[in-house]
Parts: structure tokens; sequence; C-alpha cells
């Protein structure tokens, strides 16, 4: 087993290198959020932490790694602010201290609650021993003494190394959750869209493709989990392995639908790709999961409604080409935040732009359920012809004045979108 055990080790330097790489790639764009988890870690024991564990008040006292900045030559805080302002960043060495430091915290903090021990996560025992190991002692891993201990520290490298240092603190902070939930809503999106099959995808590119495009291809990847997480994040996953059985053939059929053009045409960015000399099967599938941030939200709807998933799926897909969803989350994309109050304020117009189609498409299905999708979402916008205008009327001034208009405008436009969503019912006429 001697081979394999060398390969494993040498795989995870692989990622590690990979999640540094990245992380210095977008190190000066994100020092508020370093400060922040270098703050965190640097609590004293009865301190209560930020997105900690079970509770609002789970402390350090032996249990989560803490951090010196002076032992650990990492900068301070006045330090992190001027290189802030002078658009640097932080060394590889600082990154690979850091990197070190959220997997040991991040490990901690699952041990102190039960969720090593959910049935679904028990997978990660066969995947860290041996082939052979598994094979013929199955029962033996079931009761290895450090299971759990060897369960959290793989869920948290997993995590750490595919979306970053100060994924799980930000994400924790802005939605105002624990590290621990964080965590279950991680690996239910990361079941859900198999998304260690599309990362290894594009790690397959190493030596054929410029390390800088793949990055930039796994970051296709990286928005699917982020916009998954932040879903069951909201949803509060309770057991990982149900919410993944009921999305994930979900997933898997509007995957297909998408891959054979039914909701969407291959897009400007697969030619961008197939002329830089990726793959086309690699490109198209990646670049088609831009498509399934959906997903979540057409299952649940698709359950609560008792309609098929890929009629609500077009629901959501009428519902994005008459109203401006596309049109204020490019501009959204378009806007650089500063200061965690902007990135918070911009993350959250993001959730609530999601939110919105979502509801939008509920009342839709409840009001038609009987109709087409194309027919549902027409009768539910002639309901709302004036609030449908006055979103009209916002979004034409904001890409008017588009290099002017920032995140204020933005919320405007939400807000008047909200209004067609929640605009009041027309009373049912009544026969005299």
């Amino acid at each position: 087993m001697s081979d394999e055990v060398a390969d494993a080790v040498l795989r995870d330097v692989y990622l590690q290198t990979w999640a540094i790489t990245q992380e210095q790639a977008g190190s000066p764009g994100g020092m508020e959020a370093y400060e922040t988890l270098m703050a965190d870690l640097e609590r004293p024991d009865d301190a209560a932490v930020p997105g900690g564990a079970a509770g609002a008040t789970a402390t350090r006292g032996g249990h989560v790694a803490r951090l010196d900045r002076h032992v650990e030559v990492l900068p301070s805080t006045a330090e992190m602010e001027r290189r802030r302002q002078a658009g640097a960043g932080l060394t590889r060495p600082e990154l690979a201290v850091l990197l070190a430091y959220a997997k040991v915290d991040l490990s901690a903090r699952l041990l102190a609650t039960d969720l090593a021990d959910q049935p679904f996560l028990q997978e990660t025992l066969g995947a860290y021993f041996p082939r052979l190991v598994a094979e013929r002692s199955p029962q033996c891993l079931a009761e290895h003494r450090l299971r759990r201990e060897l369960i959290a520290t793989v869920v948290a490298n997993d995590l750490v190394n595919r979306m970053g240092i100060t994924f799980v603190s930000r994400t924790a902070h802005e939605l105002g959750t624990t590290a621990v939930d964080v965590v279950a809503a991680y690996w239910t999106a990361r079941s859900v869209c198999d998304a260690d099959a599309h990362w290894r995808a594009v790690e397959g590119l190493d030596g054929c493709a410029d390390p800088a495009l793949q990055l930039e291809l796994k970051a296709e990847v990286d928005r699917l989990v982020d916009a998954f997480t932040r879903s069951y994040v909201r949803a509060q996953v309770g057991d990982i392995g149900a919410a993944v059985a009921l999305d994930r053939p979900a997933f898997h059929e509007l995957e297909k639908a998408v891959a054979e053009g039914a909701f969407r045409r291959r897009g400007d960015r697969v030619e961008r790709f197939l002329d830089l000399g990726i793959e086309a099967e690699v490109a198209e599938r990646v670049v088609g999961l831009g498509e399934l941030t959906l997903v979540p939200d057409v299952a649940a709807v698709a359950r609560s409604s008792g309609q098929q998933v890929r009629h609500v799926a077009e629901v959501f897909f009428r519902l994005t080409d008459l109203l401006p969803f596309d049109a204020l989350g490019r501009r959204l994309r378009t806007i650089e935040p500063t200061g965690h109050w902007e990135r918070w304020q911009h993350r959250g117009l993001l959730d609530d732009l999601r939110e919105l189609r979502r509801a939008a498409a509920e009342q839709a299905i409840a009001r038609h359920p009987d109709a087409l999708a194309v027919e549902a979402v027409e009768r539910f916008l002639a309901e709302r012809a004036a609030a449908q205008d006055r979103v009209a009327t916002v979004v034409a001034v904001l890409e008017h004045e588009s290099d002017s208009a920032g995140l204020p405008a933005v919320a405007v436009g939400v807000r008047a979108l909200r209004e067609v969503v929640s605009a009041a019912q027309p009373r049912a006429s009544i026969d005299t």
C-alpha cells in the first residue's frame, strides 16, 4: 500500500499548492477578510468566537488553534491596512501559515459538534485509507478510535483547499451563522453538484493549459459551490445525506438539459475558452455550471408545488428572460465593493435576486398550476404590468448611468423588482 500512501501525500501537497496560488492571485482584494480571520484566531480562551461552533459562545479553551502573529511572522493589523491601501496582499509563506491555521481551527470546531457523526460523512473514512484497508477491514474503520478526528480533518482540509482560507469565516459573518453550519451547507453543495469531478476535470488540464486559465475555470466551479452553500445555509441543512438525496437528481436532470441546450445556447465564454485551447467537453461542462445556480431553489419549488423539475426550471428561466434578474446581476458583477459593509451588501443583493426569482416562480406556478411554463409566467406578469413597467424604467436609467451607478442604484433596481414579485394579487371577478 506504500505507493498509494505516497500518492495521497503528493495529492494533498498538490491541492495545497493550488489553494495558495489561487489565494495569492486574489489576496490584494481580500485583505479585510484575512484580517477578520486572524482577529478571530487571536481571541483569548474566554472570548466568544463569531461564526464559531454550535452556539454563539463557542470558546477556544484547548479546542481551537490560537494564533500569535508575532510568533508566526504575520503582519499586524496596521501592516494589513498599509498593504490594503497600497494594493498589496499576503506572501505565499504567510498564506501557507494561515492555510494551516484555518484547517486546524475548522477541524476543532467540527469536533465540538456532532457533525462528524453524520452517516453521510462516514464515506470520507474509506477515501482517507488505502483501498485495501477499506475493502478488507470496513468494520475496523467504523470502529476506529480516531474516526471523528479523521473525518473532521478530511472535511476541513477539503473545504479550505477547495474554497479558500477565509471562505468559512466570510460566509459565517455575512450570513450570521456558525462555521459548522457553513461546513454542513458546503458538503451538501459539493455533493449535490459533484463538484470534485468538475474540479478534477480542470486539474486534468495540467501541462496543457495556462495555469491562469485553469484558475479561471476553477473559479466557475467555485462560484456554483458558493451559491449552493449560501442556499443551503439559509435552508438550515440538518441531515446532509437527506438533503443530497433530495437535490442531486434535480441537478443531474438540469445539467443534462443545459448540456443539450434546452435552456441556453453556448455563450461567448465557451467560445473564448475554446479559442484559448481548452477542450470543448471541459469548457462546455464547466461554463454550463453558471446556469445551474438555481438548482436548490428549483428542487425546493418542485417539491412544494408537486410539479416536475423540468417544468419548474422552465418557469425560472422564463422569468429570467422577462425580468431584469440577469441585467442587475451583471451590473453587480462589474462593481468592486470596498470594505466589508459594501461587500456584505453586494453579496446580499445577489442573494436577494435569487430569492426574488424563487418567490416569483412559486407564485406563477401556484396561480397557474395547469398552465405551460411560458403561459404561467406570462399570466403572472400580466397581472403585474404596472410594477413591471416601473422596474423596466429603473433598469433603463441604471444602464444609462452605468458609469456612476453603484450599489445604491442596484439596490433601487432590486427593490423595484421586489415590487413586481410582491404586487397585490388581483381580486377574483364575481358573477352577479
